[in-house]
C-alpha cells in the first residue's frame, strides 16, 4: 500500500518522463543513479588496479629491491587516483549534450495552445 504523500507527489509528478528526469539529472551534474556510481567505481579499481601493475613492472626494470617495486607501484596507484579525480570534476563540471537536453529545449509548446490554434480561423491570423 502506497502512503497518501506518496500518491500526491506522483500524482504532481506523473507529467515528467524518464527520460525528462535523467537529463536533468545529468544537466544538474553529479553521479545521480546506482548505474553511474557502480560504474564510476569499477572504473576507478580498474585504473588504480592498472596503474600500480604499471608502475610495478616500470620500477622493476630499474632497481632489484622488492621494496622499490611496491613503492613505484603506489606511486601509479595515487597518479591514477589523481587522474580520477580530474576525470570526474570535468565529468560533472561540463554540461553533457544529450539529444533529450536538446528535445527538451525544443520542447512544443502545451497540446491546448496548439489545438487551439490549428483550429483558429483564417481570417483571425490574418488579422495578426
Amino acid at each position: 500500500m502506497i502512503p497518501p504523500c506518496q500518491r500526491t507527489f506522483m500524482f504532481w509528478q506523473k507529467d515528467i518522463t524518464h527520460a525528462e528526469r535523467e537529463a536533468i539529472a545529468k544537466s544538474e551534474g553529479g553521479i545521480v543513479t546506482y548505474k553511474a556510481q557502480l560504474s564510476v567505481g569499477l572504473h576507478i579499481l580498474v585504473m588504480m588496479g592498472t596503474f600500480f601493475a604499471a608502475g610495478y613492472m616500470g620500477v622493476s626494470y630499474l632497481s632489484k629491491d622488492p621494496m622499490h617495486h611496491v613503492v613505484g607501484g603506489l606511486v601509479g596507484l595515487i597518479f591514477a587516483m589523481l587522474m580520477e579525480t580530474l576525470l570526474l570534476i570535468i565529468r560533472t563540471t561540463v554540461p553533457p549534450t544529450l539529444p533529450v537536453e536538446e528535445a527538451l529545449r525544443n520542447k512544443q509548446r502545451p497540446q491546448g495552445v496548439a489545438a487551439a490554434e490549428q483550429h483558429a480561423r483564417p481570417e483571425d491570423k490574418k488579422e495578426q
